[in-house]
């Protein structure tokens, strides 16, 4: 099974060398890496990275526009031809064992997340990790995950209404359980550390917008999505 790790950069390219380095010590070397960078002024700054660091993979240094933002991951993944997708930010500090974990817990038509998140108030950062099946999920992020291909050959993904550019987990969450009625599944993995990318992160913009992520989850509701 063909298996990508995309890792999309844009505005934190002092976050990637410690990002590489880590991958470079993965037990699990059977996938290629696609780092994703949307900003011509770090291109110098990347290969110089891929460069110096021995990484045990094939690697592409795309460069890909910023102008869909999280959907940058959809895109590719759908242009690419690969069975499986891990999607990684760039932020995240991960142990040796990061590729073969995820691996080892795929399943077909599974979204896996390590961000799973109940909305428990109008204010969506007001919201509870999901660490296993008996709780509900309301919505799985994207940047420590891994889906199908199949999903992004569906054109509903891509059939987004304007809010879901800024808010593409929770649409994919949606597409996933609501539309195809995938699993959605919290990922297990140890060793992961978040932070480092606050100052540049998405969400602040997403916080910051009238059309909130709360309002969005209700929307996508009153459509019919009933989550067990």
């Amino acid at each position: 099974m063909k298996t990508a790790l995309l890792i999309p950069i844009w505005g934190r390219p002092h976050l990637l060398e410690n990002t590489l380095r880590q991958l470079a010590g993965q037990t699990y070397t059977e996938l290629d890496l696609i780092i994703s960078n949307s900003n011509r002024d770090h291109d110098a700054h990347v290969d110089k990275l891929l460069g110096d660091i021995k990484l045990p993979f094939d690697v592409t240094h795309r460069k890909d526009p910023n102008d869909r933002l999280g959907f940058r991951r959809f895109d590719i993944a759908r242009q690419l031809s690969y069975d499986r997708y891990i999607f990684l930010d760039d932020d995240v500090t991960i142990g040796p064992n990061f590729t073969a974990d995820m691996v080892a817990q795929y399943e077909p038509k599974t979204y896996h997340s390590w961000y799973c998140w109940q909305i428990l108030t109008d204010n969506y950062h007001d919201r509870v990790r999901v660490n296993n099946a008996r709780q509900p999920i309301h919505y799985a992020g994207t940047g420590i995950s891994m889906i199908d291909r199949a999903i992004v050959d569906r054109p509903e993904l891509f059939d987004f209404p304007p809010a879901a550019l800024f808010i593409e987990d929770l649409w994919l969450t949606y597409v996933v359980d609501h539309l195809y009625k995938w699993q959605i599944k919290n990922v297990k993995i140890p060793n992961i550390k978040l932070g480092g990318a606050d100052d540049v992160a998405l969400y602040k913009r997403v916080s910051e917008m009238t059309y909130r992520k709360i309002d969005f989850y209700r929307d996508l509701v009153a459509t019919g999505w009933q989550q067990k």
